[in-house]
Formats: C-alpha cells, sequence, structure tokens
C-alpha cells in the first residue's frame, strides 16, 4: 500500500515545482517585459519654430503652438492663458553681477535659488523671486531677462531661455 502513494506524491511533487515555475515566470518575467515595453513608448517631440526679434537683438527657439508679440521693448510669448515674457534693460555696468549687485530692485537679496550660468557664451543667472521664476543673460551692455510666473511653463521658459541667441 505504502508503494501505491510514492508514484502519487512524487507527481504531487512534480505538479506543485511545475506550478510554482509557472506562476514564478509569470510574475516576474513577463512583468519584465512589459515594463521594458512600456519605457519604450516616448510621448511625440513637440515641433519648435525659430524666432528673431525685429526690436531686441535677440532670437529664440520656442514651441510650435504658442502665439508671439514682438513689442519695441519686450517679447509676449502666450499658451492660452499664460505667458512667458521676454525684455531687454540697458546698463551701464560691465558685468552681470555688477547689475544685479547694483539694481536699484534690490536683485541682489531677492533672487532665490541662484545658479550662475553661461547661455550661449553670455554670463547669465537663473533664479526665483517669489514664483516668478527668471534668467537673466548679459550681453554688451544689456540685460536680458525672461521669466514666467506660470509654474506649468517653467520646464518651456528652461528650454526658452537657454536657446537664447544674441543677434545684432
Amino acid at each position: 500500500m505504502k508503494k501505491r502513494f510514492v508514484p502519487v506524491i512524487i507527481m504531487l511533487i512534480l505538479a506543485a515545482i511545475v506550478t510554482g515555475g509557472y506562476l514564478t515566470y509569470e510574475r516576474y518575467f513577463l512583468k519584465t517585459e512589459q515594463i521594458e515595453e512600456s519605457l519604450r513608448v516616448t510621448s511625440p517631440t513637440p515641433s519648435f519654430k525659430s524666432f528673431k526679434s525685429s526690436n531686441l537683438n535677440l532670437s529664440l527657439e520656442l514651441p510650435a503652438n504658442l502665439q508671439v508679440e514682438d513689442g519695441s521693448t519686450s517679447i509676449l510669448i502666450s499658451f492660452n492663458d499664460s505667458q512667458i515674457v521676454a525684455v531687454r534693460n540697458g546698463t551701464n555696468y560691465e558685468s552681470l553681477n555688477d547689475y544685479i549687485t547694483n539694481s536699484k530692485s534690490n536683485l541682489n537679496n531677492s533672487i532665490e535659488n541662484r545658479e550662475t550660468l553661461v547661455i550661449n557664451g553670455h554670463q547669465s543667472v537663473k533664479g526665483n523671486i517669489g514664483k516668478e521664476k527668471l534668467y537673466l543673460i548679459y550681453v554688451d551692455h544689456a540685460v536680458y531677462i525672461i521669466s514666467t510666473s506660470d509654474t506649468s511653463r517653467y520646464n518651456d521658459l528652461d528650454q526658452i531661455a537657454k536657446s537664447f541667441r544674441y543677434t545684432p
């Protein structure tokens, strides 16, 4: 009688091993393949357009889905209900640091999270004044300020500011 149970026990053990192996394969290997496949899916790259201001001696790469108003002293870049603004301020200072340190609007103490950069060969500073994120770019006795207070446009601002080109 014991000999009759031995093959049944062996069959049950083999069935448990096969079932456990299949469940392990399904749980770990198939999920890994699904995760890797989802990582391969990328969002479409937004299209960009070049913009050259006729008044401010600059050019920028802008997302194609926006409106641009090129004014005599500023550029207004509009996305539905939000904006990025670019202005140029003339200065007698020889550097961006001098401009910031000596500004009448107390920029030296106002700019938080300040980071010094070089954008296309020009002295630059990135930072925040309250909710306003801004880039200051110094070129030949002028400071270009590109900014927005719309947090949903911070990434667009980064891309636009880093595409800055001085075009005298």
